[in-house]
This record gives structure tokens, sequence and C-alpha cells, in this order.
């Protein structure tokens, strides 16, 4: 992949920029991670921006950079989520039902107008 086109201080600025280290981590441990944004760029971005964290090495989570209630693999994520044997996936939505929906994701990154305003982990 190419990284390039990819602007970190657009979609983490200020104290967000803090939690880099512990997002690297995460996707370095590929523990899933749910990232919830106000659009599907914002959230397609933020998913290659911390794939690009780890680059040159490749991750074996499957990724979805933005992923819709009208996917079909949504019920499969849905189910393994509230097993909690979700693996490792790496998924970006806009829909706050999409929230609720896929339920206990280990980590939580949440958007709010291109900033970040919280996390779980």
């Amino acid at each position: 992949m190419i990284f390039g086109e990819l602007i970190i201080q657009k979609y983490f600025k200020g104290q967000s920029l803090l939690i880099l280290w512990d997002l690297w981590e995460l996707i370095i441990s590929e523990t899933p991670l749910l990232i919830v944004g106000d659009d599907p760029t914002e959230c397609s971005h933020a998913v290659l921006i911390l794939l690009s964290l780890i680059s040159p090495l490749k991750t074996l989570s499957d990724f979805r950079p933005y992923i819709t209630i009208y996917d079909p693999d949504i019920k499969e994520f849905q189910y393994k989520s509230k097993q909690k044997a979700i693996g490792n996936i790496i998924l970006g939505v806009s829909n706050p039902y999409l929230v609720t929906y896929l339920g206990q994701m280990p980590a939580v990154l949440h958007f709010d107008r291109g900033h970040f305003i919280e996390k779980k982990f």
C-alpha cells in the first residue's frame, strides 16, 4: 500500500497526537478496533493512517476502511462481537447505530468533527 497522500495531522490534532503510540500498539498487536467518524472519508483515512503507522510491516488483520449496515459481513461481525470472538479486525464506521450493533469491541476510537474525542482500551 502507498500512504503518501495521507496526512496524519489532518485527523489527529493537538492532544490526539499523544495517543498515536497507544494506537500503534493496538495495530501492531492486532487488537480489534472500531473507528467511528462523522463521514466515510474521515473513517477511511483514519483506518489507513493507523495502518501506515506500522509500515513497512504488514498486518494480518482484516481491515475495512469503511463499512455500512448493508455490508454482507456485518451480521457475522455482530455475532462474533457478541461472542467476544471478533478476531483481528479494524473497522471504520460513520453510522452511530453500528457502534451499538457491533457491541463489545475491545477498542473504540471516536472522532468528532475531525478530532479524536474518546478512547476505550
